[in-house]
């Protein structure tokens, strides 16, 4: 299968189609569109109605795909939302009233009252608006589809009920008997039963529709001094906005002024207790303000929001095919020419016996009781139910094979920085050592202001995250003011550390071993003990020697000791990598009972073995979030990525968790166990309801009426099983 992983080269279109009406239609108008010079890939998906073509450079535009979709025989729509059918569907209800005397007239018969009945030209008078008029959708469809080289549904039910008409006319000029009722029926219990479809499909769409209507219409924005609402599409990036409580942001940005802001991103996030944001945090478009009225700078507007991103990535994964899909589209491509040569096998063994008539109505049976619709919604409705309630717990998945993928996960390989740790080095231990103290150091408990004072200078000149965590520690216990005196010629250097003069003595703030270069070593026993404990250390020092030392660790996320045991009761492996060294690593591993761990591991090192591991057979996903995790995501079966990670990560994973839980990677892998389960039943009810309901049709245990409700209802299984919670 092609891959549908973001390509710089190409551009997706994505259309909204109406006009098909089974699995077989979805892959006709599939093909159509990728035997259109510049497409690379199109798949269509029949039970969300819509179409996902990349196009390379100068390749097709939207409107000349539209042309495509017309010749084939099918509508683009305008909106991409998805939409109900019309309320006043006439043909409809065409086809109900003229069904209703038939069924009268049949319970008639059945109790004995033939003076009820209705006579054959009543019947003829009822039947042909139907036949004509109601069924001919199913002559479009029938035509446009044979003249694309594929039969579909329409094929079906037309040569149904035009042999169950003809056979009529023939029978009323002949005495023989009519069958009239049976076309009328079909017609009319196929257009319910789109319609039941149509809806049961919708029902399956709410969660998107829900996400898509999550951004407010208007908006509130300061124009020329001037507070005013205005469409949202119409804002502008660094505009100023206000959002009164109750109300949902229109657009991403940064909240102004001084006060803390409350707000619901469950629809985002998944996560259902409020979020607090601080003055300068980032609000998401579509979140709830559920504090008090705040203000906001817009940094994304339109398709740059998150929340758009997220409906594009839902649609995607909708529209894309997992491999399993294969398989019901190999059974779709040959499935109604097989289902005419059996309906025409069935007439022919009849009238072998003397029974030529009423072969044909068994054979009319067998053309519309195999209708495929139900295989054709099978993969595709459990898709679309699976990746819209993913989205609602805050799991984006990039497409169906991820989720199918995520489904037979043996092996997870797992990142120690900002995946199983916060991310962000805390200050652990503290040690100081007075400037009168011997050479044999002893930590002094007493706190060292002055070095405490330039402690703080010279980790605030760092951006580095150990200095950030020691500057944060210092925050409180060290005075604002300098040292006694400006920093002076600060120098940073890179990895290692920073250096500056204050009132003429030379300060250093770095890493142990940089400070033992330059001649100022950390106290070895204290520095021994400290890594044992598989902190990281940060000194300063002057001079003479070291005055301060920090122990920093990296502390483990408070929910990855049960976000490990539910991965293990789902039988997955764990593996532990790290580029850290194995003081860091080892006391993680050891907290979370991790078995597998290595320590030191590079960039491409990580990759390989997520490789090895592929290369034994195994289904390997891969969890991380920076950077250097970027190479081993994309080399996983399925890779997944925090949200708060590096955008190379997110851009390399598979699925990427938007609420900031380790748990959510258990979640993930339930739904998508769950989603299977859904195809594979959803498959072997299809199948499995043809395998049986042929035969019986065949031999004559079915008439075409209750053929065609019978295929109603197994369209309706379908979804209604892959909309079971």
């Amino acid at each position: 299968m092609p891959s549908t992983r973001p390509d710089a080269t190409l551009t997706a279109l994505d259309l909204q189609i109406e006009g098909m009406h089974c699995g077989a239609c979805a892959l006709r108008l599939e093909k159509a569109l990728a035997a259109e010079p510049g497409v690379r890939h199109a798949e269509v998906n029949y039970a969300t109605a819509s179409a996902h073509v990349l196009v390379a450079a100068g390749g097709p535009s939207a409107a000349d795909l539209g042309e495509v979709v017309e010749a084939t025989g099918y509508r683009v729509l305008a909106s991409q939302t998805p939409h109900a059918a019309s309320a006043t569907d006439w043909l409809l209800w065409l086809a109900l009233a003229a069904a209703v005397p038939f069924l009268l007239s049949m319970g008639a018969m059945l109790a004995g009252r033939h003076e009820w009945t209705l006579p054959p030209w009543t019947e003829w008078v009822l039947a042909t608006p139907v036949q004509f008029i109601a069924g001919a959708r199913f002559y479009r469809g029938a035509w446009a589809s044979v003249r694309g080289g594929l039969a579909n549904m329409d094929v079906l039910v037309a040569l149904g009920t035009t042999a169950a008409y003809g056979l009529s006319l023939w029978g009323w000029q002949n005495g023989g008997p009519l069958y009239f009722e049976s076309a009328v029926l079909i017609i009319a219990l196929v257009r319910v039963g789109k319609r039941l479809e149509e809806q049961a499909r919708l029902r399956a769409n709410r969660d998107l529709a829900a996400l898509i209507g999550l951004a407010p219409q208007r908006a509130w924005v300061e124009r020329g001094g001037v507070w005013q609402t205005v469409d949202v599409a119409a804002l502008q990036r660094s505009e100023h906005l206000r959002v009164p409580t109750g109300e949902s942001v229109p657009v991403d940005g940064v909240l102004l002024g001084d006060e803390m802001a409350q707000l619901d991103e469950s629809m985002l996030t998944g996560e259902s207790l409020p979020a607090d944001k601080a003055p300068g945090a980032t609000l998401f478009a579509g979140t709830l303000n559920t504090g008090a009225l705040l203000h906001l700078r817009a940094t994304a507007t339109g398709r740059d929001t998150v929340l758009a991103g997220i409906v594009r990535r839902v649609r995607s994964a909708q529209a894309a095919k997992p491999p399993i899909q294969r398989l019901a589209d190999r059974i779709a491509g040959v499935f109604v020419p097989v289902v005419v040569a059996l309906a025409l096998a069935t007439w022919m063994a009849w009238a072998w016996r003397g029974h030529a008539a009423e072969g044909l109505v068994h054979a009319i049976a067998v053309l519309v009781i195999a209708c495929p619709c139900a295989l054709g919604l099978a993969t595709p409705t459990a898709i679309l139910v699976g990746t819209s309630r993913a989205a609602r717990r805050g799991l984006l998945f990039r497409d169906a094979a991820a989720l199918e993928h995520a489904a037979g996960l043996q092996v997870l390989v797992l990142d120690k920085t900002g995946t199983l740790t916060s991310g962000r080095p805390q200050v652990v231990v503290q040690a100081g050592w007075m400037p009168q103290t011997s050479t044999v150091a002893v930590p002094d408990p007493l706190r060292n202001d002055r070095a405490s004072r330039v402690g703080r200078q010279l980790a605030t000149a760092s951006s580095h995250p150990l200095a950030q965590a020691v500057a944060l520690s210092l925050a409180d216990a060290a005075p604002s003011e300098p040292a006694g005196g400006q920093a002076a010629r600060v120098r940073t250097h890179a990895g290692r550390g920073v250096t500056a003069r204050i009132d003429d003595t030379e300060w250093a703030l770095g890493s142990a071993a940089w400070l033992a270069e330059r001649g100022t070593p950390v106290p070895a026993a204290w520095l021994d003990d400290t890594r044992a404990r598989g902190l990281s250390v940060v000194a300063l020092a002057d001079a003479e020697r070291v005055r301060l030392a920090w122990g920093l660790a990296d502390t483990v996320r408070a929910d990855a000791s049960l976000a490990l045991q539910q991965l293990r009761q789902l039988g997955v492996r764990l593996i532990l990598l790290s580029g850290d060294h194995a003081d860091a690593v080892q006391p993680v591993a050891r907290k979370l009972d991790i078995a597998e761990w290595h320590a030191g591991v590079s960039v491409q090192d990580k990759a390989d073995r997520v490789q090895s591991l592929r290369d034994e057979g195994l289904a390997v996903g891969m969890a991380g979030d920076g950077i250097n995790d970027a190479l081993a995501l994309a080399s996983a079966t399925v890779s997944f990525a925090m949200a708060g990670g590096s955008a190379a990560a997110i851009e390399s994973a598979d699925v990427v968790l938007m609420r900031d839980a380790l748990t959510a990677i258990p979640d993930a892998i339930r739904l998508s166990r769950q989603t299977r389960r859904r195809i594979l039943q959803n498959l072997g009810f299809a199948l499995g309801y043809n395998v049986l309901a042929i035969p019986a049709a065949a031999l004559g245990l079915l008439t075409p009426a209750i053929a065609a409700a019978a295929m109603a209802a197994s369209s309706l299984s379908v979804v209604g099983n892959a909309l079971r919670r």
